[in-house]
């Protein structure tokens, strides 16, 4: 089992076209309020522009995931966080590898690339919602014209 954690399709689109991987592609959506935020924090740019960003990847997303149709399975972040084991559970049987219990999955072999986490060892899931308190009314206005509408649509009030 393989999991790649790539924010866009591309990645996807190259094992697709793998014919030695069944490939099955989970998209996992948090609440774009939030996802602007940490964009604009972590990649230096403006909140307008990560709503953006946040915007066009859930709108490729969805492309993807109407054309791979049973391969493919939207969770919400919010939701992990709330009930880790009944959403990894969910999962498992999406990717038809046997169930395990949280505190099962080994630290190791466990091999990450690219991302911090992978110096930091695992961590609690936790949600965070920063965005509530850190946004102010005319971000939230902001928001709202870029992408509200798609937050909604993907069940985000």
């Amino acid at each position: 089992v393989v999991v790649d954690s790539s924010k866009t399709g591309v990645q996807l689109k190259y094992h697709l076209r793998n014919p030695a991987l069944d490939v099955k592609a989970i998209g996992l959506v948090r609440d774009g309020r939030g996802v602007a935020l940490s964009i604009a924090r972590n990649q230096g740019t403006t909140f307008p522009q990560g709503a953006r960003n946040w915007r066009r990847n859930n709108e490729e997303a969805g492309v993807i995931g109407r054309r791979l149709g049973s391969r493919w399975m939207r969770i919400k972040y919010e939701a992990l966080c709330a009930d880790p084991e009944a959403t990894l559970a969910q999962l498992w049987r999406f990717m038809g590898v046997a169930p395990r219990k949280l505190d099962e999955c080994p630290a190791s072999p466990a091999h990450v690339l690219g991302h911090g986490s992978r110096l930091n060892g695992s961590a609690k899931i936790h949600n965070s919602e920063k965005w509530r308190k850190e946004l102010s009314a005319d971000d939230l206005k902001t928001f709202e014209s870029i992408a509200g509408s798609l937050n909604r649509a993907l069940g985000y009030q």
